[in-house]
């Protein structure tokens, strides 16, 4: 954490402006500011002096705690406009909050390094699918039920907890693939990832909780300035995203999508290659 006014002030305009930019790419590209935020938590930490073992359990329930107001505002947005099947939605939320339960508590057992390699192969997963498979593949002929339903929605739920996403970002593409209408996936994918942030934001400052050497001004792991001054932007600039991404055609958003994760990609292979992966 800077130590000083100057740095403070750089710290918290760098990340004020942090959050508005993910809040404009997750109403441009309809996912959660989470891809945008981790990467960059991750490379920037070390410049304002946060590293060291607890850098990565930081990000991850920041980005965590972000993420909780917009995936909640975005969950009522699809059950008010009829679209979230609730009956398939709670009997995915039973392996899903056990899955991130099972994160949360292994959570603070995970190497940093090993959670960054977590991150990078969700964004190579996340760069094929949209950029070759999002409008034509299916695995399945229908969604998952019974315990295959509880398996994938828990390994979905201690997945991104971990790495420090909403579960929508992952079970939205996981359940198109099963052949879910693109509609009732993405509500579906709202409504994990209010499930997912929550969970993260509780692991975050119960496993942080009283731990020595963490930064200052934060809740366990929660660093409490970066929620302050990102929260604004993360909340009001998607809109600003939505109206752009009507401009396009999907198919072109798509492939800008694509684009845009092989830049984060890109990044943070740089990263651990060059011996910052901590």
């Amino acid at each position: 954490m800077p130590t000083d006014d100057f740095r403070l002030a750089e710290y918290l305009i760098v990340f004020a402006f942090i959050g508005a930019a993910s809040g404009f790419a997750s109403g441009l590209f309809g996912v959660g500011g989470g891809i945008m935020r981790m990467p960059i938590f991750v490379i920037l930490f070390p410049l304002f002096g946060i590293n060291g073992p607890h850098e990565m359990r930081v990000a991850v329930a920041t980005s965590l705690t972000l993420a909780v107001p917009s995936s909640i505002m975005a969950l009522v947005k699809h059950v008010r406009l009829g679209r979230l099947d609730v009956d398939y939605f709670w009997k995915w939320a039973v392996g899903l909050v056990a899955g991130a339960a099972i994160g949360v508590v292994a959570g603070p057992y995970l190497p940093q390094f090993a959670l960054k390699i977590a991150f990078l192969v969700f964004v190579v997963f996340m760069i094929v699918y949209f950029a070759f498979l999002a409008e034509t593949l299916t695995i399945v002929k229908r969604p998952p039920t019974g315990l295959a339903r509880i398996g994938l929605a828990g390994g979905v739920g201690a997945y991104c907890v971990s790495i420090g996403l909403g579960g929508g970002s992952l079970a939205t593409p996981v359940l198109k693939l099963s052949a879910m209408p693109m509609t009732r996936a993405l509500a579906i994918g709202s409504g994990s990832s209010a499930l997912v942030a929550s969970f993260g934001m509780i692991g975050g400052i119960w496993n942080g909780w009283e731990v020595a050497g963490r930064p200052a001004w934060t809740l366990g792991y929660i660093d409490l300035l970066l929620v302050a001054v990102m929260l604004p932007g993360a909340l009001f600039f998607p809109s600003f995203g939505v109206s752009v991404a009507n401009h396009m055609s999907p198919r072109l958003l798509r492939k800008v999508y694509a684009g845009f994760l092989a830049l984060i990609a890109i990044s943070m292979a740089a990263h651990l290659v060059l011996g910052q992966g901590g």
